[in-house]
């Protein structure tokens, strides 16, 4: 079950990860808890962000790069939403976008 009084321990912006954090954004409504899931956010954040230097200094794939680059600017989308707005459903909804399968094209 999750505590939303709980802050959690962000290893990683694994689908496991963000799923998790879905989870969480949707159960938290008070002030302390909607810092909570703004630090861990934060966390995903920095985690999306290291990986984007990393790729950088190795030369990876533009598009990889660009997929990397999107997700970070969701999840700071999220956090802004959070800390600003108050609006955990909402950023919720925008980290679902990182792990909704992709449409065929």
């Amino acid at each position: 079950m999750i505590d939303p009084n709980d802050l959690s321990d962000i290893q990683d912006y694994s689908a496991a990860t963000l799923r998790a954090q879905i989870e969480r954004l949707l159960v938290s409504s008070t002030p302390e808890q909607l810092i909570y899931r703004e630090c861990e956010l934060d966390e995903i954040w920095r985690f999306i962000d290291l990986e984007i230097a990393s790729l950088k200094a190795s030369g990876g794939a533009a598009s990889e790069l660009a997929s990397l680059t999107r997700q970070r600017d969701i999840v700071m989308q999220a956090h802004d939403l959070v800390g600003v707005n108050a609006d955990a459903n909402t950023a919720a909804q925008r980290l679902r976008e990182l792990i909704a399968p992709k449409p065929h094209s």
